[in-house]
């Protein structure tokens, strides 16, 4: 018995018919080549993001979909253009066609006020999976410290030796 293989490569997916002849004898077996699935592939969409201000966490909300058939494990990552901020990253899991929603945060300490992007990427860990649309970006502003305000009201001329009576509604805490 001696077994007999045969290469498919570049072979169409479907069914066919191998023939086995020894002499007078022949033997026939049906074979059928199925198409691979498609590798795992990811799409990222922000679908939520804050503009905080400085020394507060930004809070950033993407949307990661395996467009692809097999199952993969992206690692989704929150970039910034905003110098300061340290990239933040996780990893999902997602079979076949599913999405999850992923919060991503990072702390706005020691950044300056202003507009900025951020940029929410799915790379794709292992040697079967791609990236499609690997990222997306939105822009957010670092709004200035909110700092309590002090005000003691209006000036007042009081006669010598007599009370004055300071109004601080118009302070903020």
């Amino acid at each position: 018995t001696e077994p007999l293989t045969v290469d498919t490569t570049g072979v169409d997916p479907g069914s066919y018919t191998a023939t086995v002849s020894a002499g007078d004898t022949a033997a026939e077996r049906r074979f059928t080549i199925v198409e691979n699935p498609d590798p795992a592939q990811f799409a990222v969409e922000i679908t939520d993001i804050n503009n905080p201000p400085v020394g507060e966490r930004l809070e950033v909300t993407a949307e990661i979909t395996n467009t692809g058939e097999q199952s993969g494990q992206p690692t989704v990552q929150l970039d910034t253009t905003a110098g300061e901020i340290e990239p933040t990253q996780t990893t999902v899991d997602l079979a076949g066609g599913e999405s999850t929603t992923e919060p991503l945060t990072v702390d706005t300490t020691g950044v300056d006020p202003g507009s900025y992007t951020a940029t929410v990427t799915a790379s794709a860990g292992t040697g079967t999976e791609t990236d499609e649309n690997p990222g997306d970006a939105a822009s957010f502003e670092i709004a200035p410290e909110d700092r309590p305000t002090a005000d003691a009201g209006a000036d007042q001329t009081v006669d010598e030796e007599s009370q004055v009576a300071l109004d601080g509604t118009g302070s903020s805490a």
